[in-house]
Formats: C-alpha cells, sequence, structure tokens
C-alpha cells in the first residue's frame, strides 16, 4: 500500500511540475492576471462552486476576460492554487487594524494601507508560474481585489 501512495505523490508531483512549465511558457500574461485575480478572489470568499452571477460580478470589476465563464476553472481551482497561502493574516493586519483571515475580507472595509500589506503578503506566495508583471504593478492589483472584495461578496 505504501508504494502505491509514494506512486501517487510522485505522479502528482509529475503533473504539478508540468503544469507549471506549461503555465510559465505558454499562458499569456492577460490570462494569467484573470488566473490570479479570480482565484484570489475565490480563496477569499471560500466560493467552491462559483454561479454565472458572481462570475459576472467579477469580470465586471476588472474587465479580465471577454467570456465570464473563463473565470469558472479558476475560481474552483482555488484550493490548488493558493495551497501554500495561509488562511490567518492577523499577523500581517495587527498594526493596520483587525483582519485575522482572509474570509474577513468579504464583510469588512480595510484601509489602503491594511490592504497593501496583505497584497505584499500574498505576493509571497504567489507560484512564479502565476507572475503576470511586475511586483508593483501586480501588488496594485492585489490591493484593488483586497479593497473591492466587500462589494464582490455584499
Amino acid at each position: 500500500m505504501n508504494t502505491q501512495s509514494n506512486q501517487g505523490h510522485y505522479f502528482s508531483r509529475l503533473r504539478d511540475d508540468f503544469l507549471q512549465k506549461f503555465f510559465e511558457r505558454y499562458i499569456p500574461k492577460r490570462y494569467k492576471r484573470a488566473i490570479v485575480m479570480s482565484s484570489l478572489l475565490g480563496f477569499i470568499g471560500k466560493v467552491e462552486d462559483p454561479d454565472k452571477e458572481l462570475l459576472n460580478k467579477i469580470n465586471t470589476a476588472w474587465s479580465l476576460c471577454k467570456d465570464d465563464g473563463t473565470l469558472f476553472i479558476p475560481i474552483r481551482k482555488t484550493n490548488w492554487i493558493w495551497r501554500n497561502l495561509p488562511n490567518e493574516i492577523n499577523e500581517v493586519t495587527s498594526t493596520h487594524g483587525n483582519v485575522k483571515d482572509f474570509h474577513e475580507l468579504t464583510y469588512k472595509k480595510v484601509t489602503y494601507a491594511q490592504a497593501r500589506a496583505i497584497s505584499g503578503f500574498i505576493l509571497k506566495y504567489l507560484p512564479n508560474w502565476l507572475v503576470y508583471d511586475s511586483k508593483r504593478k501586480m501588488k496594485r492589483d492585489i490591493t484593488d481585489i483586497i479593497k473591492k472584495s466587500s462589494m464582490v461578496f455584499a
């Protein structure tokens, strides 16, 4: 049984490596941006099965792609994309306010300073294969997501 477990882990790791290299080389920056932003909103909102209304809200707010349905898979794969991102952010926000975890961003408003601190924290956990622009521009996008996430999930 242990051999099967090791083989399963090996093939899982092989699949992940392949997908990462594929995304790094062949996925255009605009698609990576859509994946990062929509999956991060899925992470914040703990969304596992997005409906058409949510996809439309997200796409309307950030103009990520031509078809709202394109955002469905990145949101469904949120837990895989952000698997290394800790949910608790109270250490990051302790000097800027009282937000304990990402889900609180769906109903609590945060200051710009909090949003920037949280976005810097998130960027540390962004998979390399999803880097789509300079850190400054990505931090601006993520800060915007944090500031507007309560609007999306209202």
